[in-house]
Order: structure tokens, then sequence, then C-alpha cells
């Protein structure tokens, strides 16, 4: 439900891409200029550092993030899906970016996370899955199209922050009731429009943003204990 996402603030000192590269907290804005506002922590990335973006759009409007994970597959929340879904892909701001239009949706009982795949392959370099949860204690990176504060719409370029585990599958559930990661706001939070985004821990994707209150704590769904799942249907 949208109102129960966080938009992945991430404001960090540092913010890793999924080739592990070190990011600086503070990023000139992916159009250019001045460097990007803060968004509740978080700072703004280039394609560069996160050529795997997807933004998902029902009927027209931005509805949730996501990553795209291969040529014709792009993994998201199970509560993102709805009728006429498009994602937008291969560009940080999202007017910017290459729609592809969704012909099939995947999921699996007891989880918030789905697969879409696109009527079209597109080719970049694909967010990298992750077969273990993240220690607890660990510094993570979260990223998102999430409102950057609190009543204002989602923004148009992709953010990343970070976060710290507090508590891993097992012991932490998502909004279906399936295994999470719990953590709290180190230096950037989840808000509305991060639904479906990723948490990355060393450079591969652990999590799938299926809850967030915007102040200080998020749970995203574990993408290890979805991974069978993935492999069968994504084939990655």
């Amino acid at each position: 439900m949208l109102t129960r996402r966080i938009l992945t603030t991430v404001g960090a000192a540092l913010v890793l891409g999924v080739s592990g590269t070190a990011l600086p907290a503070t990023t000139t804005s992916a159009s250019g200029g001045e460097p990007a506002a803060a968004i509740i922590g978080g700072s703004s990335v280039t394609d560069a550092q996160a050529p795997w973006g997807a933004a998902v759009y029902l009927n027209g409007e931005f509805y949730c993030s996501g990553t795209i994970i291969a040529p014709t597959w792009v993994l998201t929340a199970a509560e993102c899906l709805g009728a006429n879904l498009t994602v937008r892909v291969g560009n940080v701001i999202r007017k910017q970016a290459t729609e592809i239009e969704v012909e099939d949706v995947r999921t699996v009982p007891m989880a918030d996370i789905a697969l879409l795949r696109l009527a079209t392959a597109y080719e970049t370099t694909y967010a990298q899955l992750a077969d273990n949860d993240p220690p607890v204690g660990s510094i993570n990176q979260i990223c998102g199209w999430g409102a950057p504060s609190f009543n204002i719409p989602p923004t148009e370029d992709l953010r990343c922050g970070t976060v710290r585990v507090t508590v891993v599958s097992g012991t932490c559930t998502d909004t279906f009731d399936g295994p999470a990661i719990c953590s709290v706001n180190d230096r950037g939070v989840a808000w509305r429009g991060d639904d479906g985004g990723p948490q990355f821990y060393e450079g591969r994707q652990v999590g799938v943003c299926s809850w967030k209150d915007g102040r200080w704590n998020q749970k995203y769904t574990s993408v290890a204990a979805n991974r069978d799942w993935i492999r069968s249907v994504a084939g990655v």
C-alpha cells in the first residue's frame, strides 16, 4: 500500500553502488549544477552509479521504485502491482528514462516481492542479488525515488542513503508476513515512493522496500529468502 511505503532516505557518509564503488555523501545533481538537496538524509546519484534503477508506473503515474536484474526482469514489491504497469529505466532522472511496458507479473505467496517481465529487453548493468542476509549491525544502502520529506511529491532523481541493520529475516517480517530485514536510520530513511526499491550490502541487493515510517525505521523483504524463486523465474 502506497501509504505504508518509505522513501529511501539515504544520506550517508558513503553510498555504495552495485559495483562496491564508494560514492560521496553529497553528489552533484544528476541533472547537473549545484549539489542536490538531501532527501531525509540522502543524496542524488548518477547514471553510472545506479544503472540498475527502475521506476514503476501505474496508469501513467509514478508509483514505486525497483531494480532491473536481467534484460527483461524488474524486481520490486508485490504491493506495487496493478493495472497498466510500465517501468522507466536507463536514467536516474525519471522523466528522461526509457519507458517499457510490463507484459507479465510474478509473485510468491507470503512475501512482499514481485518480478515484472518487460515487453522489450533492456541492456544495462543489472543489480546483483545476494544469497545471504546482511549481518546485524552492518551499514547498508537504500535507494529510491521516494518523497524527500513529508507532504511533498516523490523526487524526480534517484537518491541513496544509509541504514543500520537491526534484525534479519526470521524475527523480522514484511507487510505480507514474509522474511525481512529491519533497519534504522543511519543517515537515511525510506518514505512514500521508495516501496519496491533496493537495499544493498557490499554491492549486492539484499532487500526490497516493503514498509517504512519516514522517520526512523524500515523493513525490506529479504532477497536471500526468495532467492530460489527469483532464479526459477528470472534465471538470475
